[in-house]
Formats: structure tokens, C-alpha cells, sequence
């Protein structure tokens, strides 16, 4: 365990101003590209057959689910980029699809190498596609986000479901990305939002509760097996969940400067 390292935070914690939030969050992406940790594929460490049976299941769903190409997402962003009359937003959100397919293909290794198969069709993530498919850019990012937050539970999970120490590398780089994620869509949300009336932001913040609680039942009862592993009761990755999504409300609502 001592190889392991925690990921440089370039990025982490910005207070982003108003003009050129955007660009400084294109900067923080061609940045992390650059510094990712080393991951020890090289490690002899295999996973029992009891930790593959815990987590094979979930992971297969996990990796397909960053494994979208995003085609759709970007043509609204595109559209909003002609908006606008301004490309950076576009540019940003492929990279951050690219971190997204990184995660999937470390993933991906990491399963080929514990004989672990891919999963080629997940119900909850078909569902989660083509919501995003349905409907305006906002709330597609509000659906993105769900699936961000939830994810920052389930790496840390995943994280400690088993001694892997290779598992536990590629988790790591993983939550840091997350974490950003969360941050990033959360500040895209607040751009999106502005001027909009506040009846109108407070609808749209309690449709996205509904939505999520919705979301953790589901996610409960797919990756039950990693989050029990962990250490988590449902009550505890509840509560989490919902932690998580507070902070992302109140980084959405406030101002740049406060």
C-alpha cells in the first residue's frame, strides 16, 4: 500500500470568477490529463474469488456507464456554444468526456486482467441515456450530475471493498476526476441558471431531489454487495449521497464570488 499516492489537486478548490469560469475549468482538464497517477498494472496481487463475486456484478455496470461516447451531450453543447458565441464550453465538456472513457478503459483492463467480463447492456444505464436524450441541456446535466455524486460514494467504495492494490490505485484517480466533475457540472448548472427566478431554480433543485432519491434506491439494490463491503449500511450511503448533493445545490446557487 505504501505506492500509493494521492493525485495532484490542480484545479481543486478554485474560486472561479464569474468572467472566464469556463476557460479556467478547460485549463484545470488539459491540466489533469497531464498528471494522472501512475497506476501499478504490474502489481502480482489478485483478487479471491469471494472479492469477484462481490464486486463483478457492479463494476461491470460501472464501467459501462463511463463508457458513453457522449455524441448527444455534445451536440447540446455545441448548440449552446453557437448560443453563446463562445467554444469553450464545448471544448471543456470533451474533455471531461474523455476522463470519462479513461475511467472506462481503466476499468476495462483492470476486469480483463481479474477475468472479469464486460457487460455489454445495463437496464439503469440505457434509462439514464436516454434521459439525457430527451431532454434540454440543463436538465441533462442535472441527470449527469446524479450519476457524478453518486459516484464519488461508490469509488470510495469500491475503493475499500477488497485489498487490491491496484483496484484501490485506479479508484483514487477516479474519485479525485469525480470530485471535479461535481464541481465542474455544478458551475455549469449555476451559468445555465442565471437570471432565471428563483420560484423557478427551487422547482427545478426539488425535481432533482426526487429525481436522486429515486436514483440511490436503484443504486442500492445493484451495488448493495460493494457498499456492504465497505463498511456502508444503507443509511450511511444515504446520507452520504445526500451530503454530497447539498454541497453541489449550494456550489450551483451561489455567486462566483460567494
Amino acid at each position: 500500500m505504501s505506492s500509493i499516492q494521492t493525485p495532484p489537486i490542480s484545479g481543486a478548490g478554485l474560486v472561479i470568477p464569474d468572467t472566464g469560469v469556463l476557460a479556467n475549468w478547460l485549463c484545470y482538464f488539459r491540466s489533469n490529463r497531464e498528471h494522472l497517477l501512475p497506476i501499478p498494472w504490474d502489481v502480482l496481487d489478485r483478487l479471491t474469488d469471494e472479492d469477484r463475486q462481490t464486486i463483478a456484478k457492479s463494476i461491470q455496470k460501472f464501467q459501462l456507464g463511463e463508457s458513453s461516447e457522449g455524441s448527444h451531450l455534445m451536440k447540446m453543447a455545441r448548440a449552446e456554444t453557437v448560443r453563446r458565441g463562445d467554444p469553450t464550453y464545448a471544448e471543456t465538456l470533451k474533455l471531461f468526456i474523455g476522463e470519462e472513457q479513461r475511467h472506462a478503459r481503466d476499468l476495462g483492463r483492470f476486469m480483463e486482467r481479474e477475468a472479469i467480463p464486460l457487460a455489454r447492456h445495463d437496464w439503469s444505464d440505457a434509462a439514464f441515456r436516454r434521459l439525457r436524450r430527451l431532454i434540454n441541456l440543463e436538465t441533462a446535466l442535472m441527470v449527469l450530475l446524479t450519476a457524478e455524486l453518486v459516484a464519488t460514494v461508490y469509488y470510495k467504495a469500491l475503493r475499500d471493498a477488497t485489498p487490491s492494490p491496484l483496484l484501490r490505485q485506479i479508484c483514487i484517480q477516479i474519485l479525485h476526476d469525480e470530485n471535479q466533475h461535481v464541481a465542474f457540472q455544478s458551475e455549469a448548472l449555476r451559468i445555465l441558471r442565471q437570471g432565471r427566478p428563483v420560484w423557478q431554480q427551487m422547482g427545478l433543485s426539488r425535481l432533482h431531489q426526487i429525481f436522486f432519491a429515486l436514483t440511490l434506491v436503484v443504486v442500492w439494490a445493484d451495488h448493495g454487495p460493494v457498499f456492504r463491503a465497505a463498511g456502508y449500511g444503507f443509511g450511511s450511503f444515504w446520507g452520504e449521497c445526500w451530503a454530497a448533493l447539498a454541497r453541489s445545490i449550494a456550489l450551483a446557487r451561489s455567486s462566483p464570488n460567494g
